[in-house]
């Protein structure tokens, strides 16, 4: 369990418990997303524990697939991984992967979730088999669509409806979202330009420059928080440090703290909508 737990450590925070908490908030007003009739909370809290394992299984295969093809990079940026740091090896991680395959959907045939999952699946094959993280913009458009996969199956499991149901509004919400991280997502690779530069991987900073690959992310979290704003009729920090700190660490804090309470910020605007505005 602990190689497993390596392998998605450093994901979790920004995946699996953004996923989670996005579940959370906006099952509390499944009315107002088109996703069915209110529910108590007790029966929303109960179906974390679904929720934390359909997340983990979808991010556990995903990385499998993700960290073969990046033990020379990971060498440099993240040793400790189960591949740079001998673990296990390439072959060992490829069975595993191929095993998660009908392990993933029977558990979301068990929990629900299952078309997130199917296309996740794809997302994911598109990201590392199929050259999609090679080349700098799909790698973004492919990430915005990739992660509301994994947010939209703890939110299928806590509701137990499709995003696709009633009159679809919370499908065109998640595309908001998606469009949001399409353009925001490259936060997470300024941490990681010494790694991706060394291993020829071209990654926006890297395509794009530092300074306009941070106007952006910028560009991205003023037009999606307005436009987030606008949908529900209802982030500066972020853009500041994103500028005034450069640094490895500085990067790694904008991403797993900043984008993450931003992200957060954004899921809450139904809540504030259902009980503060349309009361």
């Amino acid at each position: 369990m602990y190689t497993v737990w390596l392998f998605i450590c450093n994901d979790v925070t920004n995946l699996t418990l953004i996923g989670i908490i996005f579940a959370i908030l906006n099952a509390s007003v499944a009315p107002i997303i088109a996703m069915g009739p209110q529910l108590p909370f007790r029966q929303i809290l109960a179906t974390i524990p679904s929720q934390v394992l359909w997340s983990c299984s979808n991010l556990f295969l995903f990385n499998l697939h993700n960290q073969r093809h990046g033990i020379a990079e990971d060498t440099l940026n993240k040793p400790w991984r189960p591949l740079p740091s001998g673990r296990l090896t390439p072959e060992e991680a490829t069975l595993i992967m191929y095993f998660m395959y009908p392990v993933t959907i029977i558990i979301a045939l068990k929990c629900g979730g299952l078309a997130p999952c199917l296309l996740e699946m794809v997302f994911c094959l598109w990201h590392n088999e199929w050259g999609g993280g090679e080349n700098a913009i799909l790698k973004n458009l492919i990430n915005g669509f990739g992660i509301p996969c994994l947010i939209a199956g703890p939110l299928e499991i806590a509701t137990g409806r499709s995003i696709f149901s009633g009159q679809g509004k919370s499908a065109i919400w998640l595309s908001i979202i998606a469009a949001a991280i399409a353009t925001t997502s490259h936060i997470q690779d300024f941490r990681d330009v010494e790694g991706d530069g060394a291993v020829g991987r071209r990654t926006i900073p890297l395509v794009i420059g530092d300074t306009n690959a941070r106007l952006l992310a910028s560009l991205g979290v003023v037009i999606f928080t307005y436009l987030s704003c606008w949908f529900w009729e209802s982030g500066w920090r972020e853009i500041a440090n994103l500028f005034l700190n450069r640094t490895r660490e500085g990067d790694d804090f904008s991403f797993k703290r900043l984008w993450f309470l931003w992200m957060l910020g954004l899921f809450s605007l139904p809540v504030f909508m259902f009980h503060f505005v349309t009361r």
